[in-house]
């Protein structure tokens, strides 16, 4: 599939209450979203990036420089004939996963809209068939977590 077109977006969508640690204190979760389109499908993806760099090396300023001049580019420079692909073609990049990981996820976004599948199928995912199987797994992490803090 060839990406015709990438396009980012940031974003600040406030916290209810800060985030804080005893490094640092934050009010809005910051992001840089990236939308490609290709074969008249989009796919959306998430770089979840903060201001500094005080979680890890990463802050929207520098997503955003490496999704726009870095990775985009490299997105762009031949037709993909997979979401898993992207990965490879990252490959030579060194760091800055979260920026590559919203052109990963946008990729599988894309390809998975492309084919009617869900995101989850298209991961390997199995969607649960019933209600009662649902209950049935809830019910079961439930357990096992209450057995878990009973423990402590």
């Amino acid at each position: 599939m060839k990406i015709e077109r990438i396009e980012l977006r940031r974003i600040a969508l406030p916290y209810v209450a800060p985030f804080e640690t005893s490094g640092w204190r934050e009010l809005a979760n910051h992001s840089v979203l990236a939308r490609i389109t290709g074969e008249g499908c989009e796919g959306w993806g998430e770089a979840p990036v903060g201001t500094g760099p005080w979680y890890n090396e990463e802050t929207y300023a520098t997503a955003w420089v490496m999704l726009r001049d870095i990775l985009g580019p490299l997105l762009m420079e031949a037709p993909l004939v997979s979401a898993s692909v992207v990965t490879e073609r990252f490959a030579r990049v060194r760091g800055n996963r979260m920026a590559q990981s919203a052109l990963e996820f946008a990729a599988w976004d894309l390809f998975s809209t492309r084919d009617g599948v869900s995101l989850s199928r298209a991961l390997g995912g199995t969607a649960i068939r019933s209600r009662s199987e649902s209950v049935l797994a809830f019910s079961l992490v439930s357990t096992h977590c209450s057995m878990l803090s009973a423990a402590m």
